[in-house]
């Protein structure tokens, strides 16, 4: 079909009015809505991923809550086992019996600061804790190998917890088979300071 060059030029500038408003379209309308679209999409995973950081602070914390309590607990039941501070001399003469049945002849025995633990001295005992109280306490004692080994013995049985700290054993030029012992026995003693109860 053959067109007139009037049906022409219209045909033509139909065709390039469509390009035009295409153009608009794409260039101010469809442009536009993708851009936001984009936008919209990564403020929802930087919103999930907060939301799933979130999440594990919660379960975090609650862990914590639970640790702590569980914490609390433990340190409510062992200072429950620990023996209080009033109790130092019925340690004391519990050693005593010890190294009477042991056969280890006590020179002197006091409860008395160790070299990290003498006021003038900055550094704390490696074991401090403000649940319980670790008193030194030092034997002058004369035994042989095998009563010695006895009342290591014996001690290790008691209730109250004692450490051995520091032993030293000498020769004794008066008594050949019987030796100069030095032992510093660390004694642990609750204190006031545990936790008197546990929160839900």
């Amino acid at each position: 079909m053959k067109l007139s060059p009037r049906e022409q030029r219209v045909i033509l500038m139909v065709t390039m009015l469509g390009g035009v408003i295409l153009w608009v379209y794409v260039r101010y309308i469809l442009a536009p809505l993708t851009r936001e679209a984009a936008d919209v999409d990564r403020q929802t995973q930087a919103a999930r991923q907060q939301l799933k950081a979130l999440q594990v602070t919660t379960a975090n914390e609650t862990m914590l809550q639970e640790q702590s309590r569980q914490l609390d607990q433990s340190v409510i039941t062992l200072r429950r086992l620990l023996p209080s501070e009033q109790e130092l001399s019925s340690v004391i003469e519990r050693l005593s019996g010890f190294a009477s049945a042991a056969g280890v002849r006590i020179v002197t025995i006091s409860p008395r600061p160790t070299e990290d633990q003498r006021p003038n001295e900055a550094k704390q005992p490696a074991d401090a804790s403000p649940y319980y109280k670790a008193i030194p306490i030092h034997i002058d004692a004369e035994a042989g190998y095998h009563q010695l080994g006895d009342f290591l013995n014996l001690m290790e049985s008691e209730r109250a917890p004692l450490r051995v700290f520091s032993l030293k054993i000498s020769g004794n030029a008066n008594e050949v088979r019987r030796h100069r012992i030095k032992l510093v026995i660390r004694a642990y003693f609750a204190t006031g300071n545990a936790p008197s109860s546990v929160s839900g």
